[in-house]
């Protein structure tokens, strides 16, 4: 067993363990997981309270980043500083910053993300509606596409074509397509569904019945 002493938790970041995992077995505090080189992002996802990170050393620049949700080397300042610029707004979408934590920190428009190179399922869920999207330029599609949460470069006819083939659905599940959106456009089988080896619980969130998933 690890404990929780720093070397030891290290060498499990190193192997891929998150710190959730790690909160869950062992119940480490955030500082042990701070010395074995979790970001703040990682102990906020684990489930660790601001008070918790600060405690733990992390500065409260690293725990706002942590609360949007920003990659590491981007800071709320960097945010702040790219204002609503296409051009620095790329930057940041290069690195890996999403258009919901610019929405929040800037207010920047759908229009303006979406020059940035923002996709529409991207504006979706960054909480901007179908009319937003639509007076930014995005195609119908493009929307129709975004309210299925389709992943960037999967659309609406790939879906059509692979129509209820276990091995075709398999492809777009693995391409991050949800139950949902295939049950919606395609209107295949459950059992089909099961058969490209979705989960009980990716069809329950699809809102497939315990009736429907014991068949």
């Amino acid at each position: 067993e690890a404990g929780c002493s720093p070397e030891a938790l290290s060498k499990l970041r190193k192997k891929g363990v998150s710190a959730a995992l790690i909160k869950k077995v062992s119940g480490c505090s955030a500082s042990a997981l701070k010395a074995a080189g979790y970001n703040a992002s990682a102990l906020k996802e684990a489930g660790y309270s601001d008070k918790d990170l600060a405690d733990a050393g992390f500065s409260q620049s690293e725990i706002q980043a942590a609360n949007l949700g920003l990659p590491d080397g981007v800071t709320l300042s960097d945010i702040k500083k790219a204002g609503c610029s296409p051009e620095a707004l790329a930057k940041l979408r290069a690195k890996g910053v999403t258009a919901e934590s610019i929405k929040k920190v800037s207010s920047c428009s759908a229009s303006a993300l979406k020059a940035a190179g923002y996709s529409a399922t991207e504006l979706s869920n960054a909480g901007f509606n179908d009319k937003d999207l639509l007076a930014a330029g995005f195609s119908a599609a493009d929307v129709a596409q975004a309210g299925l949460q389709l992943p960037n470069g999967v659309s609406i006819n790939d879906i059509k074509k692979a129509g209820c083939n276990p091995e075709a659905l398999a492809e777009l599940r693995e391409k991050g397509v949800s139950a949902k959106a295939l049950l919606k456009l395609s209107g295949c089988s459950v059992s089909a569904l099961k058969a490209a080896g979705f989960t009980a619980s990716e069809l329950s969130q699809a809102g497939v019945n315990n009736s429907q998933l014991a068949a």
